[in-house]
């Protein structure tokens, strides 16, 4: 690309259908003086372009060469407009390319079906321990039991069913608690900083000081172990480590530009943390809510397996594991290995799930 002064004469002799230099006006408008008119940017065999102000002409031999910021070329404005996506068809995008968690994803919500919806279609006397007197125990796999029973004579296939339907609901129901409780007091302590953080940060230490096991077990044995105070005990001991995440976010979120911005205009703090903190922390608080719902699932387990699970004849899959444990050591394996596997694929579903979630939401990863 070479200069040519303002001063030089402009080109002779053009011939049928070309064009002279383009004259671009400081504002804004294009002229080109040899067909006396203003017009809009078109290329001819070469790509000229004239500042007027400036006192220099640009002239090239490529056609393709881009013109200025605000031009188009005709080639440009003969292309079909093509709409850009959208932020949601971008974190799909980027969630399905984590092929293991589509695949985790999909069997998380084949067992979900198999919880809520298989107990319409495959009904099975999951109540009345009374009539269970005529069913044979520990029955192996077969006709009228696809998995056997086990040994107070339940039907496993719906045991399973009524296990999964209650793990999941208070796994679901305690992370959420979890975390309205562990996003509202961390970012509180992190936005407010100060003496409130330190004393706030402090009755967590105490809180993380206790053994969690202890005092779920001690809150079972005084108000009873049904499923509505499972999710009070767990979602009330799985918060800490969701409020100490959030109070990092915060502590560095109130400090950004934007929140800076709102407060020297005169906004109120609950403006800042309501439309500035914590959707700049969705990504860190989807992350959490997945584990949560993993952490709430394995807590329960946990608390079945030794014996302190939902009391019969409802049940959850830690008490199947703790009953088909016993059971596995005179060779019923029935009683054990299919709960083991779907507690499993649940488990890991939700991890799964959410990395995938993080990197669909992480603002670095999406794709512009």
């Amino acid at each position: 690309m070479t200069p040519r002064n303002h001063g030089d004469a402009p080109d002779e002799g053009l011939g049928e259908g070309e064009l002279g230099p383009l004259e671009v006006h400081s504002e804004g408008s294009i002229v080109n003086p040899a067909l006396s008119g203003t017009m809009r940017p078109v290329r001819g065999e070469f790509g000229r372009l004239e500042n007027v102000e400036g006192a220099e002409v640009w002239e090239t031999a490529d056609p393709q060469e881009a013109l200025p910021d605000g031009f188009a070329s005709e080639a440009d404005e003969a292309r079909p407009y093509v709409k850009p996506k959208g932020l949601t068809a971008q974190m799909f995008k980027v969630f399905i390319q984590n092929r293991v968690a589509v695949v985790f994803f999909i069997l998380l919500v084949a067992i979900t079906l198999f919880s809520f919806v298989g107990p319409l279609f495959y009904h099975t006397n999951q109540t009345d321990l009374a009539a269970l007197q005529q069913v044979p125990n520990n029955l192996p796999p077969g006709a009228g039991h696809p998995l056997g029973t086990d040994f107070q004579g339940f039907d496993m296939l719906g045991r399973l069913m009524v296990g999964g339907r209650n793990s999941l609901i208070v796994g679901f129901l305690a992370a959420g608690m979890a975390m309205i409780i562990g996003v509202g007091y961390g970012v509180f302590s992190g936005y407010n900083g100060g003496r409130i953080d330190d004393f706030l940060m402090r009755i967590l230490d105490v809180l993380l000081s206790i053994p969690g096991l202890f005092l779920v077990l001690a809150a079972i044995s005084l108000f009873g172990r049904n499923t509505s105070m499972m999710i009070l005990v767990i979602g009330l001991t799985g918060w800490y480590g969701v409020a100490r995440l959030l109070r990092s976010e915060a502590l560095t979120l109130r400090e950004r530009e934007y929140a800076q911005a709102v407060r020297s205009m005169g906004g109120k703090s609950r403006r800042i943390i309501w439309r500035h903190i914590i959707p700049n922390s969705i990504s860190t608080t989807v992350t959490l809510a997945t584990f949560a719902i993993g952490d709430s699932i394995l807590a329960l387990a946990a608390l079945g397996f030794l014996g302190f699970g939902i009391q019969t004849p409802s049940t959850d899959w830690g008490t199947i594991l703790n009953n088909g444990y016993i059971a596995l050591q005179l060779n019923y394996w029935w009683e054990l290995w299919p709960a083991t596997i779907l507690f499993l694929i649940v488990v890991m579903s939700f991890n799964y799930i959410g990395d995938a979630l993080r990197d669909a939401l992480e603002v670095r990863l999406r794709e512009r």
